[in-house]
């Protein structure tokens, strides 16, 4: 069985380098030749960066709309995740927020008026550094467990995957300030698979809440 699982994850990344690539290639293709000054942003930067308007817009919404529902969802069983025993919860609550608010705040920075491509480049790099630094922290945490349980092999999963999407979005960064506009077209896969992969570790974690209070009703009932 778990042969299986790692046989599907590594089918589902490579079917996501290979969909990255065609997306990567169809967008050189369609901004050949299109360099604009990274120091000072000129007529093209600003259209490129504009036309891209909608779905960071649509992005954003949905990170925000999946926090909301995230904290409204946790606050009812506030219970069970603050028990001493169950840490691992509260941290998979944690990398799922930390999901949602990047792709919030990598869409508010390109929604803003465009000023220079090594400015947004700056603002983009510094936030997935910060959140970089603190999924390789859990992750390090992660793999000094001793005793690994079904939910822990699946956080350690969703959490590699978190790192190579920031690992990602750090080199679409550095091409934004090359001043490639290549960069937006790589954070397409960052903002596709952070979407997923919080919105999945969230079910994960809305599951297991489930099932433990199922548990503690069953043993309070045979008491």
């Amino acid at each position: 069985m778990r042969a299986r699982r790692w046989a599907v994850a590594g089918f589902a990344a490579l079917a996501a380098v290979a969909a990255g690539a065609a997306i990567a290639h169809a967008g050189e293709l369609h901004l050949l030749g299109l360099q604009f000054n990274p120091e000072a942003g000129d007529e093209r930067y600003t259209a490129l960066v504009e036309s891209w308007h909608e779905f960071y817009l649509m992005a954003g919404t949905a990170a925000v709309t999946l926090v909301g529902l995230l904290f409204v969802s946790l606050s009812m069983h506030l219970d069970v995740l603050l028990h001493h025993t169950r840490a691992h919860l509260l941290d998979l609550a944690r990398q799922t927020l930390l999901a949602f608010v990047y792709v919030m705040l990598v869409s508010l920075m390109i929604l803003v008026p465009p000023s220079t491509p090594r400015l947004l480049a700056s603002t983009i790099g510094g936030s997935t550094i910060v959140v970089l630094v603190f999924s390789i922290a859990g992750l390090v945490n992660e793999l000094r467990m001793k005793e690994r349980t079904g939910l822990s092999r699946s956080l350690l999963r969703r959490r590699i995957m978190q790192i190579l999407c920031l690992c990602l979005s750090l080199y679409a960064a550095a091409k934004l300030w090359a001043g490639s506009g290549m960069g937006l077209f790589m954070m397409i896969g960052t903002i596709c698979a952070m979407l997923g992969n919080g919105a999945g570790s969230a079910w994960d974690l809305l599951v297991q809440v489930g099932r433990l209070k199922v548990k503690d009703r069953d043993i309070l009932a045979e008491k």
